[in-house]
């Protein structure tokens, strides 16, 4: 009988018992690009919420809502499949809870394209009557 060859499995750095650790000057480098890259981050963050923040003031943009669909828009470029995995969970909740029930009772659900969802929700209609 012929005997199989065995394969010696090559040894890691590690497991020889030695590790190699990053110089200095190496450390520094990256430590260095990854500050301008983390301040080019802040700057972009601070921009967009600013943009945010006036759409909301001036155009009736509601901050959560928009957080939460910039959140399902990164999850459908990333994994559609969990997207509509959430999204099913959250209409089978929504039916089981009775969340839109509960949100037409109180006035909160609007029909889609309203014109006046602003001024319904600033209060803006009632003081316009009152003048």
């Amino acid at each position: 009988m012929a005997k199989k060859a065995r394969r010696e499995r090559k040894t890691t750095k590690q497991e020889q018992g030695t590790t190699r650790l990053v110089s200095k000057r190496d450390l520094l480098s990256i430590c260095q690009a990854c500050d301008t890259h983390q301040n080019r981050i802040d700057t972009a963050s601070g921009h967009i919420g600013e943009l945010v923040k006036q759409y909301s003031e001036k155009r009736g943009l509601h901050r959560g809502a928009f957080r939460i669909i910039q959140r399902w828009r990164r999850m459908a470029r990333l994994d559609s499949g969990k997207l509509w995995l959430e999204l099913a969970h959250l209409d089978d909740y929504r039916q089981k809870l009775s969340i839109d029930k509960t949100a037409q009772s109180q006035g909160q659900l609007l029909e889609s394209g309203a014109e006046n969802v602003v001024a319904l929700t600033r209060g803006e209609t009632e003081e316009a009557g009152a003048a």
